[in-house]
């Protein structure tokens, strides 16, 4: 009997997440040989622990373990490391952070140079014609509000029309926040567009800003938010379609956290990329690192250090960790969309051909009962079978996710499972449970 267990746990625990965990331990131990030791402890546990998994949830909790000591043994020495030195250093101080690091005078005014130099490489290239720029900020909100800070500037002379296309309540919240703007009922009279090209208010959207161009519409600058989207997210094909003469500014949002960071969580994390023709002479980039720097929204020395993981930033990796989690979210939308008689709308982008990091679903009853009743249920559930699925927000780390979403917007609530980086048992195993729920 016991054999036989064993086997079972060897058939239904996702290999492949295992391996990739060790891949990443030995890429950080070769990056930073203060932690190899540690690291290889480690490594050996984790080994002990999937050989003597008496269950296939044992084996995914062994997983789950691993990757969180990975992670603080990481963030520990990153720590370690930017504490050695102040945060407005010595020149002697300097001097020992330029042979590792990007040195700076005032941590404020970190210029993260050798990141945003990985950027390049990392998204899909632009057009010949066109040059890129790459900065990072502390957060896909402080790209966003730098940007707008500086467009203010290059287009308008502090007064910018600007047009939001999406969902994301903070971004709504910040277009109405900010003095300078007024928001344009039409694209067609906007100087900005905001699209969110995949977006979620509790069912998906998808919005083509190709359309733009069919319309005739001409905004001075599209910015795209594609933290939904992984890495290609059509910005390079968008710049194509673009006529020769159109003196368009196109930028690029994404926050790193979810999908870039190998669903540990490094660091809190934005890019802001910036696209122009490469004869052009406007020099939005230059004023909008000063805006950084003036209102301290970029990264900090322990952040830096932290996103220096090689996997950070490293398209074939991101590629695959996207992948593996769009893949299992339109698995359980299928699955779900197919035996539902429960809920009033099963929404997810691969019912029509799309990718999305989560899945969202809403009941006919609105109320707070129904949904209180469909959690505990879900809990219910989830324990019964003995699978590994956290109640708790977000999306894009390795396990699987779930929890009750009323939305700021007034939008009706919703249940969001975000599905993660991790096959195997739990995976199959809640899409089968939620195909259940949905058929009752």
């Amino acid at each position: 009997m016991a054999d036989t267990t064993l086997l079972l746990t060897k058939e239904l625990f996702d290999a492949e997440e295992a391996e990739d965990l060790r891949a990443l331990a030995r890429r950080l131990a070769e990056d930073a040989p203060e932690i190899a030791s540690p690291v290889a402890h480690l490594l050996k546990t984790f080994d002990t622990d999937l050989a003597t998994s008496a269950h296939p949830a044992d084996a995914e909790l062994a997983a789950e373990t691993f990757a969180r000591r990975l992670r603080a043994a990481w963030l520990t020495a990153a720590g370690a490391e930017a504490a050695s030195v102040y945060r407005s250093p010595t020149a002697r101080e300097a001097r020992k952070i330029a042979r590792h690091h990007d040195a700076f005078g005032y941590e404020r005014d970190l210029q993260p140079e050798s990141l945003e130099t990985r950027c390049r490489d990392f998204f899909p290239a632009p057009p010949a014609d066109w040059r890129q720029d790459h900065i990072l900020f502390s957060s896909g909100q402080a790209a966003m509000t730098s940007a707008l800070l500086a467009l203010g500037q290059h287009l308008a002379n502090g007064s910018l029309r600007v047009m939001h296309r999406g969902a994301y309540f903070e971004t709504t919240s910040l277009v109405r926040l900010l003095p300078f703007i007024t928001q344009a009922a039409f694209a067609h009279s906007a100087d900005v567009v905001i699209d969110e090209p995949v977006c979620c208010d509790g069912q998906f959207h998808r919005i083509d800003t190709g359309r733009l161009l069919a319309s005739g519409a001409s905004p001075r600058a599209v910015i795209f938010d594609t933290t939904l989207q992984g890495r290609a997210d059509g910005v390079d094909r968008y710049l194509a379609a673009l006529d020769p003469g159109a003196d368009q500014i196109v930028l690029r949002v994404t926050s790193c956290l979810k999908l870039f960071e190998a669903g540990l969580e490094l660091a809190n994390a934005g890019i802001l990329s910036i696209y122009q023709r490469a004869n052009t002479d406007k020099k939005p980039c230059e004023d909008i690192r000063r805006i950084r720097t003036l209102t301290g929204a970029g990264l900090n020395l322990v952040d830096v250090i932290a996103l220096e993981a090689p996997f950070f930033l490293d398209p074939a990796h991101a590629d695959c960790y996207a992948s593996a989690v769009f893949d299992h979210n339109a698995r359980l939308a299928r699955a779900v969309a197919d035996a539902n008689k429960r809920f009033a709308l099963v929404s997810h982008p691969a019912l029509t051909g799309g990718e999305a990091p989560y899945c969202a679903f809403q009941l006919p009853d609105a109320s707070t009962q129904a949904y209180d009743a469909l959690e505990q249920e879900i809990a219910a559930e989830t324990k019964r079978r003995r699978l590994v699925f956290a109640h708790g927000g977000s999306f894009g780390f390795r396990g699987h996710r779930y929890e009750i979403v009323n939305p700021e917007t007034g939008a009706p609530p919703f249940l969001r499972i975000a599905m993660g980086r991790r096959g195997g048992w739990s995976c199959d195993g809640i899409i089968g449970m939620m195909s259940e729920i949905a058929a009752r």
